[in-house]
Formats: structure tokens, C-alpha cells, sequence
């Protein structure tokens, strides 16, 4: 992502803000606002006018009660990026025990993050209904980008670092140009028809996974952005979607306990994993996709072995778990959780050992 490179000018900046603003009085939408850390030489792109948020009907979501560490990513180096439902944006490198926040973090507590794929910006979303990119270097904000209408719940960045993926309490997924910050496509149209809890792009980028407070999962067909299947397998709330890392299978999960994979490709229903007693929250794939890693609600993390599709190994966590990732860069499996007590626990998958 070459963020810096592709901003433009203040003139021009100026002049599309101007213009914008006329078209956002009879169109509901915004410009992207000025980075609030970030030097003159550094402001954002506007965005492209997003259409009105359609209100979800067919149920009323369960409000997200966030609590301890709320998301977590690894970047291509090994450091790691956490953030909490106390608002708080943080950054590890590796190697290193000290912690440093992020400049300008509004307080409004954060419910994913993710890293551009070269680790240089991290973008972040949460209660606050902007998406946030962030320059890992100097710790500032970069870019705002403006569109959502209520606050945000998932956010992806695709592998090859050209896509921003976003959604949350709205039933459209908002996809982004990551070098200029500039809107490319609204997906809704034939989608969800509730809240948006969870995204995921597909390893060559071709594909975006999204769940719903519904329990509805759409994969969607980004050349064309309209969906391309519609699995509706879970019984309540879905709030994960992991692609492994061949893009053939898509994993999902959510309220009713259950870890369901699927044909990517064809969208067939391939095996429930039953195992966990309580909402699962979260899922994660290994390096190598020998591993599927899933937790939520109860005191655990199940370990899967995707040979065989069955329950390899049960890791003890202190609280619920509300995020999951590996450091996928390690020859070994380093798995990461972020606990409701606020803790981030790491463990040796192969050894099953806490580290």
C-alpha cells in the first residue's frame, strides 16, 4: 500500500471535500475527514459518496457487550497489534516487551484490526463508524475513511494489499481502494438483511466471506460485486469467516456453538465441527492450514486438525476469548488469543505449551 504516494493535493482535496458536500446533502454520504495526527503533507483522500445504510428488519442483533482485549494482528515481522474495549490502540515489536500506543486513539473502543500486507500500516475499525489507517512508523493516523453510518464490527485488508474490506451495524460491506482511501464498490444488493459481524478475503483476493447477525454468510464476487453464494447453515448469529490459506475452504462460526466448513469454490456445506458449548468468536487458520483454531465464550481454544477434521487438541485460556491469530510467519505455529481479562496468551500448537 503506497498511501503517501497517492493522496492528493490540498486543492484538489479541497475542491472534491466542496463538492461532496453539496452531493452529501441529498445523498446521505461524506467526504473523508483530515487525519487528525498526520501532517499537512499527509491528507487523506475523500471517498465516493456511499449510498444510505438500508436498516436490518428480519431481527434485532444482541448488542456486543466488549470487554479485555477485543482484537488482535501479527504483521509479517512478528510484532503484534492489540487493541481493547477501553479504546486503547496498541503496538509490540518483536523481540520487545514495551508497548507503545498509537497517537491520536479517540477512546472508542476498537473491534478489528488488520495489517497491510508489507506490516507498514495497520488499519483499524470500531464504535466510532470511520475506518482508520494507521502508519506503523511514526504511530499516526493517515487516513479516515468516511461512509459507514453507525459503528463498525469486521474489517479485512486483502493479501496483496490493495483492498479494505468493512462492515458492522448496517447490512452492506464497503469495499475500499487501500492506496488512495477512495470507496470502490458497496456490496448489498441481494445480501444481508442484518448486521454485518465479520469479513474475510480469499487468498488471491477474487473473493470476500461475510457473516451476519442473521446467521447468514455471503461470498461475494468482487469483479462484479454481487454475491456469488449464500450458506445458511448456522442457527443464530455468525461471527467468524476464515478462508484457509489454499482459498478452498471457508470456515465459519458464531452463536450456536457451531464451526461449519465449506467449499469455497462451490459453497457446499462440508463437515460441522462439534465441539465447543457456547458461542464461538473467533477462528484462525495456520500458516500451512494444518490447523483450525476456534473459541469464543467458553475458557478455551479447540484446536483442529484439518487432515482428518477433527478435534486434535483443547488449550486452557483464563477468560473467553474474543480474538484469535497465528503468527504465521514462525516455522513453528504460535497461536495468539486475546481474552476478555485483557490478557494476550501465546501458544506452541505443536506442543500444545503456553509460552
Amino acid at each position: 500500500m503506497k498511501a503517501l504516494s497517492m493522496l492528493m493535493s490540498r486543492r484538489e482535496h479541497g475542491a472534491l471535500a466542496l463538492l461532496l458536500c453539496l452531493l452529501a446533502a441529498a445523498c446521505g454520504g461524506g467526504d473523508a475527514a483530515q487525519a487528525g495526527a498526520a501532517p499537512p503533507a499527509m491528507r487523506e483522500a475523500a471517498t465516493a459518496v456511499a449510498a444510505p445504510a438500508q436498516v436490518a428488519k428480519r431481527k434485532t442483533p444482541r448488542a456486543r457487550a466488549l470487554r479485555g482485549v477485543t482484537a488482535l494482528d501479527v504483521a509479517p515481522d512478528g510484532s503484534v497489534a492489540s487493541a481493547g474495549a477501553d479504546g486503547s490502540l496498541q503496538f509490540q515489536a518483536e523481540n520487545t516487551t514495551s508497548r507503545r500506543t498509537m497517537a491520536d486513539a479517540s477512546g472508542v473502543a476498537t473491534t478489528a484490526l488488520a495489517f497491510s500486507a508489507d506490516g507498514g500500516l495497520l488499519v483499524s475499525v470500531g464504535r466510532d463508524s470511520v475506518v482508520k489507517v494507521w502508519n506503523v512508523a511514526s504511530r499516526t493516523r493517515l487516513m479516515t475513511l468516511q461512509g459507514h453510518e453507525h459503528p463498525i464490527r469486521a474489517v479485512a485488508v486483502s493479501a496483496d494489499g490493495a483492498w479494505v474490506a468493512s462492515g458492522g451495524e448496517e447490512t452492506r460491506v464497503m469495499l475500499w481502494h487501500a492506496s488512495t482511501g477512495k470507496l470502490a464498490k458497496i456490496l448489498s444488493g441481494g445480501g444481508h438483511s442484518s448486521f454485518v459481524n465479520t469479513v474475510a478475503f480469499s487468498p488471491d483476493g477474487r473473493l470476500l466471506a461475510s457473516g451476519d447477525a442473521a446467521g447468514k454468510v455471503i461470498i461475494w464476487n468482487l469483479v462484479n460485486g454481487v454475491p456469488r453464494q449464500r450458506l445458511d447453515e448456522h442457527t443464530d448469529e455468525v461471527n467468524s469467516v476464515a478462508f484457509s490459506p489454499d482459498g478452498r475452504v471457508l470456515a465459519t462460526a458464531g452463536e450456536d456453538g457451531r464451526v461449519v466448513l465449506w467449499s469455497a469454490d462451490a459453497g457446499q456445506k462440508l463437515q460441522v465441527l462439534a465441539g465447543h458449548q457456547a458461542g464461538v468468536r473467533a477462528l484462525a487458520f495456520s500458516r500451512d492450514g494444518e490447523w483450525l483454531a476456534s473459541a469464543g465464550e467458553e475458557s478455551r481454544v479447540l484446536l483442529w486438525d484439518m487432515a482428518t477434521r477433527t478435534l486434535n487438541k483443547t488449550l486452557a485460556a483464563d477468560a473467553s476469548v474474543n480474538t484469535l491469530v497465528f503468527d504465521i510467519r514462525r516455522r513453528k505455529d504460535i497461536l495468539l488469543a486475546g481474552d476478555e481479562n485483557g490478557r494476550v496468551s501465546r501458544w506452541d500448537v505443536a506442543r500444545g505449551e503456553q509460552r
